[in-house]
This record gives C-alpha cells, sequence and structure tokens, in this order.
C-alpha cells in the first residue's frame, strides 16, 4: 500500500465524507494483516450508550453525554471528526478518538481510552 493512499481519496468535502474517510482509512491500513495484527477490526463505533449500558465501567473522563459522532468544521477550514468506540481487545475499553483533518483526506488522529471494564478477550 502507498504510505500516503489518502492523498488519493477524492471526497465531495461534506461531513459525512470526512467520517467515512476517518472509519475507511483504519480500515485500509489493517487490510491483509492477520488477525492478532488488528486492532482496528476488534472495534465498534459507538453511537449510543445501549452496547455498553451492562458493563460496569471506571471513567477515566467523564461519561459523555452523546456517544453520536460528532464532524465540524472549524472557522479556518481544519475539519475534525470525534468518535468513540468499544473494544473487548485485551481489556474492555471505550476509546475517544478525535481526526483532525490537515489536508484534503489525511488527518492526525489522537485516541484515549476513556473507560476501562472488566472484561475483555484475547485473539
Amino acid at each position: 500500500m502507498h504510505p500516503d493512499i489518502e492523498y488519493f481519496l477524492e471526497g465531495d468535502g461534506s461531513p459525512l465524507t470526512y467520517f467515512q474517510g476517518s472509519i475507511f482509512l483504519r480500515e485500509l491500513h489493517e487490510m491483509g494483516t492477520m488477525q492478532r495484527a488488528c486492532t482496528w477490526a476488534n472495534r465498534q463505533v459507538l453511537v449510543s450508550a445501549a452496547p455498553i449500558a451492562k458493563q460496569n465501567w471506571t471513567w477515566n473522563e467523564k461519561k459523555p453525554v452523546d456517544f453520536r459522532p460528532v464532524v465540524r468544521e472549524s472557522a479556518g477550514g481544519v475539519w475534525q471528526v470525534v468518535f468513540y468506540t468499544y473494544s473487548g481487545l485485551g481489556r474492555d475499553q471505550i476509546i475517544h478518538h478525535k481526526d483532525t483533518f490537515i489536508e484534503a483526506y489525511r488527518f492526525d488522529a489522537e485516541e484515549s481510552v476513556i473507560a476501562l471494564g472488566a472484561g475483555g478477550h484475547v485473539l
């Protein structure tokens, strides 16, 4: 895979295409990897608290009120995509993602574990 594959992506500049770019590039980077090398494939994008409601969580940060993805453009034209995922790989965890698009569909990704649960699994 070309190391700068995101330079070849074209979108229509809508909020949806930035969110799709965030997800697509994560999927693309794991394409062809063996199961043990995958981290993204084990995650579930959260759009509500329902999938995680039955778990006892230790929150490292304040629990989000709304888990739906948010895409916003700053006054300077910089796009940000913010969303949450659940992963049970290793230990149950909720991850906060913040992607800041630098140029076209190339972004800097920030991730932080905001909550830990009691369970988990290994591959």
